[in-house]
C-alpha cells in the first residue's frame, strides 16, 4: 500500500463540529484521526490514518457503517 493513505470520513463547515466527529471517531480506532482544514475555506475535513494495511481501511469503515456514522473514502496527502 502506499505511503500517506488516509481515511476522510467527514467534511465540516464548522471547526467545533469536526473536532466533536474527530472525538467520537477516536473513540473507535487506535489509528491517529486529525482535522484537515482546508486553505481559503471554512471547511474542516476529519482525516484517520495513515494507513499501511487495506484491511484495517475496511474494518474502520464497517464500524463506522455499523454506527451509522455516514460514508467514508480514502485519500493520499
Amino acid at each position: 500500500m502506499p505511503e500517506n493513505v488516509f481515511l476522510q470520513v467527514g467534511a465540516f463547515g464548522s471547526k467545533d463540529s469536526a473536532a466533536r466527529y474527530r472525538d467520537r471517531v477516536a473513540q473507535l480506532t487506535s489509528q491517529p484521526v486529525k482535522l484537515v482544514p482546508i486553505k481559503g475555506k471554512s471547511v474542516y475535513r476529519v482525516w484517520v490514518g495513515p494507513f499501511d494495511d487495506k484491511l484495517q481501511i475496511d474494518n474502520l469503515q464497517k464500524t463506522l457503517q455499523q454506527k451509522s456514522m455516514g460514508k467514508s473514502h480514502i485519500v493520499m496527502q
